[in-house]
């Protein structure tokens, strides 16, 4: 079943030369976590009411979030 809210697939990568970041401490500070996003729904909740979010590492589950999307 489709909600009304907009959907945010947010791709984190781990560090490698392959990917942005490529190390560890770029890993560190472009990673948005959980925490991170909840802090930024926090300080809009206006915002927050109209999302969801859908946070994964490299390809681990890409196909189970894109399975998730809804058809127009």
């Amino acid at each position: 079943m489709c909600s009304d809210k907009l959907r945010v697939h947010i791709k984190n990568n781990h560090a490698s030369p392959e990917t942005f970041p490529p190390t560890k401490e770029g890993e560190a500070v472009f990673t948005i976590t959980e925490a991170r996003f909840q802090a930024a729904c926090d300080k809009y909740p206006d915002v927050a009411r109209q999302i969801e979010v859908f946070i994964d590492w490299d390809l681990d589950r890409f196909s189970e979030s894109m399975h998730r999307r809804c058809p127009f």
